[in-house]
């Protein structure tokens, strides 16, 4: 059974806008539905990319990271958690996005998710607290992430954290794949490849729609497509970083390559066809994260990079063991 709004799509973004939390008008729910899937990957992944692409599907609802790994999910019941949230100056245009696709395409929509590119921090534990545990991984070469990492980085009109270089993509890397290798047997995880949809996105896409909505044949909205082309055209039009010593060194600490042969396919697959793989790379790969970039960024002695170091260290608590252990 579907959620269903109780009042018509087109009176949403004023209801949204004049109404007081406690006013919002009562909303039909199917016994509690909580969120169906959720994206995710390193960020500079593609995540935001196949966000547009689903919400160019009328039956398929995407979230603009309104949510945060940290958030107990389990309590986010659809529609009313994508009504309520909080619009902030940080989140306005995220907030927006949510209300044009709600507004757009209100009761037709059949599968409501969330793109949050760090909910590996998390990721059992979110997995868990939805419908059903699934979710879409957005795969990209670690080393082009490292690149767009420190090209924003030094882009000083950028909110990029100036120290967010390509050194933290390797701590990163090492969370997401300690956290897909320990996935229960029953996570049913779809990979969507970078350079697959960067070379043909309506494929792949596709397989995306099918993979949340089976009985759906998926039509795209012209508007967000062309949307999704233009904003994919300013991208590649940008100039990207040389990766220093400080990202080199780093990158050098985990195998790059070997993930790369083992991920970048022609099209979506099953993350359980390569269980075994990722946690072979997994043990082959150092066992404490913050330490290595700590250690790199200090033999480099890179200011920058230590500056972001304790935000980091915030944003990815649930990912890392408690203080005192050795993996910390």
């Amino acid at each position: 059974m579907r959620c269903r709004l109780a009042w018509p799509a087109s009176e949403l973004e004023t209801r949204i806008v004049t109404s007081a939390p406690e006013a919002i008008p009562e909303i039909e729910t199917a016994s509690g539905r909580r969120l169906d899937y959720i994206v995710f990957g390193l960020a500079r992944s593609g995540t935001t990319g196949v966000t547009r692409y689903l919400n160019a599907v009328p039956e398929i609802y995407c979230g603009v990271e309104l949510f945060k790994p940290s958030e107990d999910h389990s309590a986010l019941y659809v529609p009313e958690c994508l009504i309520n949230v909080p619009d902030t100056e940080a989140t306005k245009a995220k907030v927006r996005i949510s209300r044009e696709k709600l507004e757009r395409d209100g009761d037709r929509i059949q599968a409501y998710g969330n793109k949050t590119p760090e909910y590996f921090y998390n990721l059992a534990t979110v997995l868990s607290q939805l419908e059903k545990k699934r979710g879409i991984f957005c795969y990209r070469n670690i080393r082009d992430v490292a690149r767009s990492y420190s090209t924003r980085a030094q882009n000083v009109n950028d909110n990029w954290h100036p120290g967010r270089l390509g050194v933290y993509v390797v701590a990163d890397a090492i969370l997401l794949y300690r956290a897909l290798s320990r996935l229960d047997q029953d996570a049913d995880i779809l990979v969507v490849p970078y350079n697959a949809l960067d070379e043909d996105w309506q494929p792949v896409m596709e397989s995306a729609s099918r993979f949340l909505l089976p009985d759906v044949q998926p039509t795209f909205t012209d508007e967000v497509v062309q949307e999704a082309a233009d904003r994919k055209k300013i991208a590649k039009s940008k100039d990207q970083a040389a990766l220093t010593a400080l990202e080199e060194d780093a990158l050098s600490r985990i195998d790059v390559e070997g993930i790369h042969q083992l991920l970048n396919r022609p099209e979506p697959f099953r993350l359980n066809q390569v269980r075994g793989e990722i946690k072979e790379i997994v043990r082959k790969m150092p066992k404490a994260p913050l330490k290595i970039v700590r250690e790199i960024i200090d033999a480099h002695d890179s200011a920058p990079a230590r500056d972001f170091f304790r935000t980091y260290k915030r944003r990815s608590r649930f990912a890392l063991p408690q203080r005192g252990t050795a993996n910390a």
